[in-house]
């Protein structure tokens, strides 16, 4: 499995509120695109800016866990 790390997605969120300021969504109207207490899930940037940095993943931002394989015998396969 794979899991972004706690200190990485915190720095992920300052960085997205600070970009959010001085946009429509932080004015005071109310959208399905914020949770109740305002934050937003909209990327505040171009396409092209989500794209360059979600083209590649940098493992050292993730905890990961490599799990055991389950076998599934014959006698149990559908």
């Amino acid at each position: 499995s794979i899991d972004v790390k706690p200190d990485v997605e915190a720095a992920f969120r300052v960085e997205l509120a600070k970009k959010m300021k001085g946009t429509v969504w932080m004015t005071g109207c109310s959208s399905w695109y914020q949770t109740p207490d305002g934050e937003v899930f909209l990327w505040p940037a171009a396409t092209f800016d989500y794209w360059r940095r979600t083209r590649r993943v940098d493992l050292r931002e993730y905890m990961t866990v490599r799990e055991a394989a389950i076998e599934v015998s014959a006698s149990h396969a559908a």
